[in-house]
Parts: structure tokens; C-alpha cells; sequence
């Protein structure tokens, strides 16, 4: 990476800190979205707090980044590039919990049993895994001066993104899967049920199939990161500035596509039953109040998974 001349590194670095820049405005906008949902609903259920939890460590890594690329750095500030590199290895990691764990939640709207199973709990350990693994990354986290170029540069050990990478492609693919086989389930007592209920205008096997493609893309972004991360990991020692902007610049991009994704999910929470004139907040599904209707509950998921 010698043939790079420092004016290109300072422009990857300034575009860089301005895609950063762009994304933490963006999600500090949709997430007072989501405070605002929170303030207004006497109990929030599990699914808002993970679009918050979302929300706040896309912030917080897009923020450290932020730092990394328009603070202007000396050899004085080794501490404090310690600090922002090891701030954007926590929230990442963190950011991936709490939309894996938004999945989760996801799933039990359309299978109320779902929490019961083994399978389940099995996810929701693995989700619950992802805490250690975000402190052991944090320790390992390694930072440097680069002072040819201005910019504190990260190394992240190659552990984390390996385990994250397979964490996020188990545990989303096993979600996925189980949300789109509820789907088809609750479809099937629907076609049995038809001309009681009367709603045979919604094609839910066309939601499945869209469920599951964009699901797959989302997940494919993080994925796609991690292997970037893993590769400049495996064959550079200290990661060359221009390697490492682009590498933060996917970061943020990726971030930032599964948070706005799992943001307007959630905004078609109030889904108007077919031959009814009042809508019905399916979010109350989550109020331990019994057990989710499938037909409402269906009704939200067919609504909210063009984007999902």
C-alpha cells in the first residue's frame, strides 16, 4: 500500500468522517423516533427496546468514527485513540445483539409458543454470548498513531469478527427461518379459515418470500464487514490507513442499513385488519397479556416485511 499517495488517504479519510458524519445524523433523527414511541406507551415491549438499544450503539459507533477521521491526531492522544478504538468494537458488537435479538422477539409475534422451545433459548443464549465476546474484543483492541496521515487507526483482533460472523450467520438464518415457517403456518389456518375471516386479498406466502430475501441481504451486510475486517486481520499486521477508512466506511454503511431497516419495520405496527374500520396495535402482543392472536399478528408482519 506504499503506491498510495497521502493525498488519497486524506480524502478516503475525509469522505470517510463525512459518511460517518451523515449516518450519526440519521440515526440520531429516527432515534428520537424511537424515545418518542417509548414516552408515549405505558410498557414497552421487548421490540422497542431493542430498536432503542440499536439505535444507541449505531450512534455511539458512528460518533467513535466520527472522532477517528476529523479529529486532528498527535503521538499526545495515544489514550484517547485508545479509547474511540475500543468504543467502536463494543458498540459494534452490541449493535448486532440487539438487532439479532430484535429478530428473536420478531419470531414470537407470529409463534406465541416460541420463547418455550429449546431452540429458542438456545438463540437467546447465544445472543446473551455476544457481552463477553464484546469484552474480550475490547481488551484485545489495539490502537496506533499514524502520523504520516493524522488519523488514530484501530486493529481488531481477528477472534471477533471471525466468532461474530458465525454468530450472526447461525442464529439470523435460524430466526429467519423460523419467522417465515410461522408465516406459512398461521397461512395455512388462514386458508382453512377463509371464508370466516375473510381475508384472502393478502398473499402471505409472497411476505415469506420477501421476508426472506431481504433478511438475507441484511444479514449478507454485516456478514460482508466482518469478512473485510477478518481478511485485512489475516494478511496485514498493522491494517495501512487507506485499507483501514474503507474498512470503517462498510462498517458504518452496514450499520447503518440494518438499524433503518429494523427502524421501518417497526413503524407498520398499526396495521388495519382487513374488513375492519379500526386499526390494532399489534405491539401489545409483547405486554404479557396472553397469547398473540395469529390473525392480528399476521396482519403486522404483512405489513412491516416489504422492508424486512
Amino acid at each position: 500500500m506504499t503506491s498510495v499517495s497521502p493525498a488519497a488517504v486524506r480524502l478516503m479519510s475525509d469522505i470517510a468522517g463525512g459518511i460517518a458524519i451523515a449516518a450519526l445524523s440519521i440515526t440520531l433523527a429516527v432515534s428520537a423516533c424511537s424515545l418518542f414511541t417509548i414516552a408515549r406507551t405505558r410498557s414497552a415491549p421487548t421490540i422497542v427496546w431493542c430498536i432503542l438499544g440499536t439505535s444507541i450503539c449505531t450512534s455511539m459507533v458512528h460518533l467513535s468514527l466520527t472522532v477517528h477521521y476529523t479529529y486532528p491526531w498527535t503521538l499526545n492522544d495515544g489514550v484517547l485513540c485508545s479509547i474511540v478504538s475500543r468504543s467502536v468494537t463494543w458498540f459494534y458488537c452490541m449493535s448486532v445483539a440487539f438487532v439479532v435479538q430484535f429478530l428473536h422477539a420478531r419470531a414470537q409475534v407470529v409463534d406465541e409458543d416460541a420463547s418455550s422451545t429449546l431452540l429458542m433459548k438456545v438463540i437467546q443464549a447465544g445472543i446473551l454470548g455476544v457481552i463477553p465476546l464484546a469484552l474480550v474484543g475490547v481488551i484485545g483492541t489495539q490502537s496506533y498513531i499514524d502520523t504520516d496521515h493524522g488519523l488514530c487507526l484501530p486493529y481488531y483482533p481477528i477472534y471477533v469478527p471471525a466468532l461474530l460472523t458465525i454468530a450472526v450467520v447461525a442464529m439470523s438464518s435460524l430466526l429467519t427461518f423460523k419467522f417465515v415457517s410461522a408465516i406459512r403456518h398461521h397461512n395455512e389456518i388462514i386458508d382453512m379459515e377463509q371464508p370466516a375471516v375473510g381475508i384472502a386479498t393478502i398473499d402471505y406466502r409472497k411476505i415469506a418470500r420477501q421476508n426472506l430475501l431481504s433478511s438475507s441481504i441484511a444479514m449478507s451486510c454485516t456478514t460482508a464487514t466482518m469478512a473485510f475486517v477478518l481478511i485485512n486481520d489475516i494478511i496485514f499486521t498493522r491494517t495501512p490507513a487507506f485499507i483501514m477508512t474503507i474498512e470503517d466506511t462498510v462498517g458504518v454503511i452496514d450499520l447503518t442499513i440494518n438499524y433503518l431497516i429494523v427502524k421501518f419495520v417497526f413503524q407498520f405496527s398499526n396495521i388495519r385488519l382487513p374488513g375492519s374500520t379500526s386499526k390494532v396495535d399489534v405491539s401489545q402482543a409483547f405486554i404479557g397479556c396472553g397469547k398473540v392472536n395469529p390473525v392480528s399478528a399476521i396482519n403486522y408482519v404483512g405489513g412491516c416485511l416489504r422492508f424486512r
